[in-house]
C-alpha cells in the first residue's frame, strides 16, 4: 500500500531547498523523510504488541524504515519512505495485515509410495489484523509536522 501527498504551505522552504546544491538537498530531504517516519514506525511496533502478535518477537524486531531516492531524476530528488517489514517477516505480516481464507493445506500430498493421501487437512483462516494501514492514516498529520520541522530546522543549518 502506498501513500502519496502534497504538504501545503512549504513553499518558502521549497525556495530555500531550492537554492541548496542537490547533495545537500538530498541529504536535508532524506533526515527529514526518514524523522518523519518514526511516528509509524512506534505506532506498527504497539499495535504488533497490543493486539498480542509477538510470539517470539521476530515481527516487532523486523520493522524497518528505509529512505529511497530517486537517482534517475539528476535535477530534482524525489525522496520517499517505506515503513515495512524485512524479507524473514513480510509473509506473516501479509497475512495479518489481509486475513486469510481457510484452504487445505495438503492439496497434493501423497504417501512415500506415490498414492494419493486419503484425507485433507485444512487451514481454518483468520481474520485481518491490520498493523500498517491504520498506523499510516492514524499518524499522518503527525508525519507532515513532523516533516516541516526537520526540513526547516535542516534547511537553516545548511544555509549558515
Amino acid at each position: 500500500m502506498k501513500f502519496d501527498f502534497d504538504v501545503e504551505g512549504l513553499k518558502n522552504l521549497e525556495t530555500a531547498l531550492e537554492n541548496l546544491n542537490l547533495a545537500v538537498q538530498n541529504r536535508v530531504l532524506r533526515k527529514a523523510v526518514r524523522e518523519a517516519s518514526k511516528p509509524i514506525k512506534r505506532d506498527v511496533e504497539a499495535r504488533i504488541s497490543n493486539q498480542g502478535l509477538i510470539d517470539t518477537g521476530a515481527l516487532v524486531n523486523d520493522v524497518k524504515v528505509r529512505v529511497t531516492t530517486d537517482k534517475k531524476n539528476k535535477q530534482v530528488f524525489d525522496v520517499g519512505a517505506k515503513v515495512g517489514f524485512g524479507k524473514a517477516s513480510a509473509y506473516k505480516a501479509y497475512w495479518l495485515e489481509f486475513g486469510v481464507e481457510p484452504h487445505i493445506l495438503n492439496p497434493n500430498a501423497r504417501r512415500a509410495d506415490g498414492s494419493r493421501v486419503d484425507f485433507v487437512l485444512m487451514h481454518p483462516g483468520f481474520e485481518p489484523k491490520p498493523i500498517l494501514q491504520p498506523s499510516l492514516e492514524e499518524n499522518n498529520d503527525e508525519v507532515v509536522s513532523i516533516a516541516k520541522s526537520v526540513l526547516a530546522a535542516s534547511i537553516q543549518r545548511a544555509i549558515k
